[in-house]
């Protein structure tokens, strides 16, 4: 028997993870191999962390469990990008990964070929943005403006003579209106 894990997330606390849960459970009826040691789910959106997607992620690295079963891929990755990290990251665990709704199950060939399609889309797509950029920035170099970071304007001779009076980097900055970092980057 394979032991597998489930991840159900809803964006909201009015919305259920009954559906979700549902479909999941009718996978693994239809796998018989598939034994089912537990369930991770979140009631989050528009935040960076998950906190029981990331116990789930902790879990995979210590081997406690074979597969990840979700609904879709959407209720486990916010973005492709993220998607496809996390995938890697379970490739590498020894970690399948199979999606209800999109029938992708990267433990079969078909779906290690469907995870390789998904991965090549988003490095096209990636190469693509990196393209743009750079072609923008080109765009405005010729225009004369300023291309990257905003320059940070202090009076650097005042900063040295701070230092030089045994100031901290902390209150230069702060007398100076500006970062530590870029105090400490401009002295050193």
């Amino acid at each position: 028997m394979k032991k597998v894990v489930s991840y159900l997330r809803v964006s909201t606390e009015y919305q259920s993870l009954e559906a979700q849960r549902e479909s999941i459970k009718a996978c693994i009826l239809r796998h018989n191999e598939f034994d089912l040691v537990g369930e991770y789910s979140d009631i989050e959106s528009g935040v960076k962390t998950l906190p029981n997607r990331n116990e789930l992620i902790k879990d995979a690295l210590k081997g406690k469990f074979e597969a990840v079963i979700v609904f879709r891929f959407d209720r486990f990755a916010r973005s492709l990008k993220d998607l496809i990290e996390h995938l890697e990251l379970f490739r590498k665990c020894g970690v399948d990964f199979i999606s209800v709704s999109e029938a992708i199950d990267t433990s079969t060939p078909a779906g290690y070929f469907m995870f390789q399609m998904i991965g090549a889309m988003a490095e096209f797509e990636r190469n693509i943005l990196i393209e743009r950029i750079k072609s923008g920035m080109q765009v405005a170099k010729v225009k004369g403006k300023h291309v990257g970071r905003p320059q940070i304007r202090f009076d650097i001779q005042k900063a040295k003579e701070l230092r030089e009076q045994g100031y901290s980097y902390a209150k230069i900055a702060e007398q100076l209106n500006t970062s530590i970092t870029t105090i400490y980057r401009s002295l050193t």
